[in-house]
């Protein structure tokens, strides 16, 4: 028996077919983003990560939302928001930011409320 006809036959008394089924293929999606064990895998990146929160200097958070590239030249660029001073305000975040580590470590959360 596999590990999915187990969580089947775990889930099958409180879900639907359809509910497991969809449970199934996220859980699925998301395979190689977590242990075994539950914990998360880090994964080098080689920029900034759209859902990741980063902690900069000064007390600086950077909220990565989107990535977008320059038209001519295909430079990365990271869209999102900053707190600064009790604030959340737009910024964006080029190559040359992330390769001087500007924003230095980060959280999965992404959330306006954290910092």
């Amino acid at each position: 028996m596999t590990a999915t006809d187990r969580l089947r036959g775990i889930l099958a008394a409180h879900m639907t077919g359809i509910e497991i089924d969809a449970l199934i293929a996220d859980i699925q999606a998301e395979t190689g983003k977590v242990t075994s064990t539950g914990g998360a895998i880090t994964q080098p990146a080689d920029f900034y990560q759209p859902g990741r929160t980063y902690s900069g200097p000064y007390g600086w958070r950077f909220r990565a939302d989107t990535i977008t590239t320059h038209p001519q030249d295909g430079e990365r660029t990271a869209l999102g928001w900053r707190y600064w001073a009790d604030e959340w305000e737009p910024y964006a975040c080029g190559e040359a930011d992330w390769e001087i580590g500007q924003f230095a470590s980060w959280t999965g959360s992404g959330e306006a409320g954290d910092r």
